[in-house]
């Protein structure tokens, strides 16, 4: 009677198992492939998105910084536009006083008309930056509330100039009631200033 083989039996086991382990091993590096490349593409994408987050954030503060600033240059040179013609126009409206020569008059007339002039010669321009930089409602307010009544007192104080200088009169004229008037310009003037300020104040805070 013959005997099995050993050999064999050792074989026919190993091959199986061999196959087995052979095949275990390609799972587990298909696994770290695909892991590697989920890992590689999603990194890319996340990295690629926050790039974008940051790149959008830089432009967005950019563009309310240069808003900002152009917002303070149109503020400084309208503020300082209705400061001096309000003084000038203050200047004017003293030299009535009996006590001023018809020269010292003509002098502030000629002050006041030079603020006047550079008014009108840079009005439309100055309208459309303020709305540019405030809106709508600032240039209505510049253009008609506070210009109005800027024309208006103004208007009043050369009718005061021409009668004196029709009539050569010397005598004091009353100018309380105009005095008045441009002291409520003064204080419409200031209100305009801080309306202009609190609007650039809210572009600052959008920095935060």
């Amino acid at each position: 009677m013959s005997t099995a083989n050993p050999t064999d039996t050792s074989a026919q086991v190993s091959a199986p198992t061999t196959r087995a382990e052979s095949s275990r091993f390609r799972e587990k590096l298909i696994l770290l492939f695909l892991g590697f490349a989920l890992t590689t593409g999603c990194g890319g994408l996340i990295g690629g998105y926050l790039q974008y987050v940051s790149w959008k954030n830089q432009w967005k503060t950019a563009r309310i910084e240069i808003s900002i600033a152009e917002s303070t240059r149109v503020f400084e040179n309208i503020s300082s536009l209705l400061d001096r013609r309000i003084y000038r126009m203050n200047q004017f409206l003293w030299s009535f006083d009996e006590r001023h020569t018809a020269d010292v008059r003509e002098a502030r007339r000629q002050e006041y008309r030079a603020i006047l002039f550079d008014w009108n010669d840079n009005l439309n321009r100055n309208l459309a930056s303020i709305e540019i930089q405030f809106g709508e409602e600032a240039r209505r307010r510049f253009e008609h509330d506070v210009g109005g009544d800027f024309i208006e007192i103004g208007r009043q104080i050369e009718a005061i100039y021409y009668s004196i200088s029709n009539t050569h009169q010397s005598r004091q004229i009353d100018t309380e009631d105009l005095e008045q008037e441009l002291r409520r310009l003064s204080i419409e003037v200031y209100h305009y200033n801080l309306y202009l300020l609190e609007m650039i104040q809210s572009k600052i805070d959008e920095l935060s």
